[in-house]
């Protein structure tokens, strides 16, 4: 029995099963803020965390509206499988933007952190507009 039991964990020490982890990210909204944080996916290996510079992921399901929903994180590690990392979308700069800033939608239609309106440049305003197909998060 004890042969057994020593087979077994030394089986185990073999693996190095180094476990998994939630991607979480939080979906931009037609607002131009942050919804809650939703799981993306969930990958094989150790937890990365957060605090990596703002990133940008890009569904390639529709959601029930037939849009492409955008996330934006500090997640670190591998990218989520199912998105586009590329950040070429033309809403990634706004979600990038609401990430740095810590921009989260409220449920009163007002935001934490938005942007000043006098000093947004012409790319991330095209993004703010761009973001008009995008389902808002249910308060």
């Amino acid at each position: 029995m004890k042969r057994v039991a020593l087979a077994a964990f030394a089986f185990t020490l073999a693996c190095d099963d180094t476990g998994s982890y939630t991607f979480v990210a939080r979906e931009l909204s037609a607002r131009g803020c942050l919804g809650s944080v939703t799981a993306l996916d969930v990958l094989s290996g150790s937890d990365p965390g957060l605090g990596c510079k703002p990133r940008c992921f890009v569904s390639h399901t529709t959601n029930d509206a037939g849009n492409l929903p955008v996330y934006g994180t500090t997640m670190c590690g591998a990218a989520p499988k199912g998105f586009d990392a590329t950040e070429t979308d033309s809403r990634c700069a706004t979600a990038k933007s609401a990430v740095s800033r810590g921009d989260l939608c409220l449920a009163d239609g007002g935001e934490t952190a938005p942007p000043d309106a006098g000093s947004i440049d012409s790319s991330v305003a095209d993004a703010i507009a761009d973001t008009s197909t995008i389902d808002a998060l249910p308060e």
